[in-house]
C-alpha cells in the first residue's frame, strides 16, 4: 500500500503504519519485491485499496488518474487537493529550530531551503517569525531544485553562500542533507564548525550525522507517529468514503551533536553567561545566580546580553528551561510537577504559564501530541 518515502523517514515511518495496520484485522501490506513500495506506474496496474506516499508530485499525478483512490499524503498539499494530508507542523519546526538557535546565544541568523518544498516555506516562516520577534535579522538562501546530495553543483553553490554569509552564524536547513553539505562546506573554507558557523538540521537522520565531517544537530520528528496517523487516516477514507481533515504533528525536540555544540557570542562575558545558565537550568536560576557567577553589575549584564543575544538575562534562563521540560516531556514519564521542579519552576503553575507563553500550548498538550496513539 506504501508506494515511497524519502530514505531517512523509510523505517520509523513504516513501522508506525505497521503499528495501525496490526490493529486492523481486515488490512493486508502489499507490494513488489517483498517490500511494501509500489512505483507510479506499478499502482496505476494494481488493485490497491489505498495508498500512503510523500512525492507531492508522483501523488498528484495518481489523484489525477485513479480519482476513485483514497490517498494520503505525508507532505503539505495544496488547498484544493482531494487527498488526504497527515503531516510535520513545518511552522512548529522552524520555530523550535529558531528557539534552540536562539537559547545558544547567537546574533545572526540563516535558513536554507528549496523552493519547490512546501514543507521547506512552512519552515522558514516559522524560523524567520521567531528569528525576527527576538530582534534578529534572519537571511534566507532558496536552493533553486530540490538539491541532489552527489552534485558537484550544489556542493559549489552551498560553499558560496557559506563563504558570502557574515560570520558567526546559525544556520538552520530544510532537511539534514542540506546540513551536511553545509557543514561540510564550512569545513573546506576553514571556518571553525560551530564557533564560526554553527549548522541545525531536520529529521535527524543517522546516515547524515555519520557521514558529515563533523556530526550534525538536528530536530527529531515523530516519524513513528506520522506513520501511524497516515494509516489510521487511510482507514477512515477507506472504510467511510469520507476525507479527514489534515493532520499535522509537531517535532519531537532537538538533538544535539557536534555542529552546534558550543555557546557562542561574540562577548566573551555573555558567552560565560549562556553557558552557566545552559549548565545550571535545573537549580532554580535567577538573575542573581547568573551575576554572582559572573561578577559584575546587573546594567551591565542586561546591556551586554541583550546587544549580543538580542534577549534579557532572564529571557535566556526561561528559554533554557523550556527546552529542558520539552526534552523531558517526550523523553520520560515523570509527572508534571516533578518535570516542574527538575527544570527549575517553583511549581507546575509556573510552568505552565512560561511553556504556553512560549510553546502555544500547555506541557500536558505538548506531551499528548507526541504520544497519541501510543507512537512516541
Amino acid at each position: 500500500m506504501l508506494r515511497s518515502l524519502q530514505r531517512d523517514h523509510i523505517l520509523d515511518t513504516v513501522t508506525g503504519i505497521l503499528d495501525y495496520g496490526r490493529h486492523t484485522p481486515a488490512w493486508q501490506f502489499v507490494g513488489r519485491g517483498g517490500s511494501p513500495f509500489y512505483e507510479p506506474d506499478q499502482v496505476i496496474e494494481s488493485d490497491l485499496d489505498g495508498l500512503i506516499g510523500d512525492e507531492l508530485e508522483d501523488l498528484k499525478a495518481l489523484a489525477s488518474r485513479c480519482p476513485d483512490l483514497p490517498i494520503v499524503s505525508l507532505t503539505a498539499l495544496p488547498e484544493n487537493s482531494t487527498m488526504a494530508e497527515v503531516s510535520h507542523d513545518n511552522r512548529a519546526i522552524g520555530r523550535m529550530g529558531a528557539e534552540y538557535l536562539l537559547g545558544l546565544g547567537f546574533a545572526r541568523f540563516a535558513f536554507f531551503t528549496s523552493q519547490q518544498e512546501l514543507g521547506g516555506q512552512g519552515r522558514l516562516e516559522g524560523f524567520r517569525q521567531t528569528v525576527e520577534a527576538a530582534g534578529r535579522p534572519c537571511l534566507t538562501r532558496f536552493v533553486p531544485e530540490v538539491i541532489e546530495e552527489g552534485s558537484p553543483s550544489d556542493r559549489v553553490l552551498i560553499r558560496q553562500w557559506i563563504e558570502e554569509l557574515p560570520k558567526p552564524i546559525a544556520i538552520m536547513t530544510f532537511l539534514d542533507y542540506m546540513a551536511r553539505l553545509s557543514v561540510n562546506a564550512a569545513v573546506d573554507l576553514g571556518l571553525r564548525v560551530p564557533d564560526e558557523v554553527a549548522v541545525l538540521g531536520v529529521n535527524n537522520n543517522a546516515w547524515t550525522s555519520v557521514m558529515a565531517v563533523l556530526p550534525v544537530s538536528s530536530v527529531k520528528l515523530n516519524l513513528r507517529q506520522l506513520g501511524y496517523a497516515a494509516a489510521e487516516a487511510l482507514d477512515v477514507m477507506m472504510q467511510q468514503g469520507t476525507r479527514p481533515p489534515p493532520r499535522t504533528l509537531p517535532p519531537i525536540g532537538v538533538v544535539t551533536r557536534q555542529s552546534t555544540d558550543i555557546t557562542l557570542v561574540d562577548d566573551p562575558l555573555i558567552r560565560r553567561a549562556t553557558s552557566y545558565i545552559r549548565d545550571h537550568v535545573a537549580e532554580g536560576l535567577r538573575v542573581e545566580n547568573v551575576l554572582d557567577e559572573l561578577g559584575v553589575s546587573r546594567s551591565t549584564l542586561v546591556n551586554r546580553m541583550k546587544a549580543a543575544t538580542g534577549q534579557t538575562t532572564q529571557q535566556a534562563i526561561r528559554r533554557a528551561q523550556i527546552e529542558k521540560a520539552k526534552q523531558m516531556l517526550v523523553a520520560t514519564e515523570m509527572t508534571m510537577e516533578r518535570i516542574a521542579h527538575a527544570c527549575g519552576f517553583e511549581c507546575q503553575p509556573r510552568l505552565n504559564e512560561a511553556f504556553k507563553r512560549l510553546v502555544g500550548m500547555t506541557p500536558g498538550q505538548f506531551r499528548l501530541l507526541r504520544t497519541r496513539d501510543g507512537t512516541n
